[in-house]
C-alpha cells in the first residue's frame, strides 16, 4: 500500500517502526525535528553526512552498518 501525506509548516507525522518510507521537500528550504527512541538515528545521520551524496556504494555502507534500508 502507498500513501501520501503533504504537511503544511508546524505539522508532524508518526510512522511506526519498519515502516519503509521517504520524503520530498516541496519549499525552497524544510527545518525538521527528527526523534528516535533509541538514538541509533542520530548516527546513521552523522555518518550519512560524512559519505558523498553521490557515491550510491558509500551510502549503501552507511546504511548496511546502522540496519537502515534505503529506497
Amino acid at each position: 500500500m502507498s500513501e501520501s501525506v503533504q504537511l503544511r509548516h508546524g505539522a508532524s507525522i508518526s510512522i511506526p517502526a519498519g515502516t519503509l518510507n521517504t520524503f520530498s521537500v516541496l519549499a525552497p528550504s524544510a527545518k525538521f525535528l527528527t526523534i528516535s527512541q533509541t538514538g541509533r538515528m542520530s548516527a546513521f545521520f552523522a555518518d550519512l553526512a560524512e559519505a558523498d551524496p553521490t557515491d550510491d556504494v558509500a551510502l549503501g555502507t552507511v546504511s548496511v552498518r546502522h540496519e537502515v534500508e534505503l529506497a
